[in-house]
């Protein structure tokens, strides 16, 4: 729990960060109308992005910009996401998706 509060700390435990992007990386996905894709390659994380959430430090947030929505005419727009994640009990808490400009 004290390494919640501590971003190095948070930066090594990459289990979190790799446990939260797996909770995190669906809810994203349902969040577009009709199809997501992501952009990141096959060794880059989702998730470019940490920031420690104030002031309780019971969660985490995970920012990126690597997917695209597909509007309904078929155009792909690149989105910006964040979703916080809480590791002690390992949820998803609130995801939000805006367009990247």
């Amino acid at each position: 729990m004290a390494c919640l509060r501590d971003i190095d700390c948070l930066a090594d435990k990459t289990s979190w960060q790799s446990a939260g992007g797996l909770a995190c990386e669906s809810l994203i996905e349902d969040q577009a109308l009709y199809s997501a894709r992501w952009t990141d390659g096959l060794t880059e994380s989702k998730f470019s992005r940490v920031a420690l959430q104030a002031p309780t430090y019971k969660s985490f947030r995970l920012l990126g910009d690597e997917v695209e929505f597909q509007n309904g005419f078929g155009a792909w727009q690149r989105m910006r996401y964040t979703c916080e994640y809480d590791p002690i009990n390992e949820l998803a808490l609130t995801v939000q998706v805006i367009p990247f400009n």
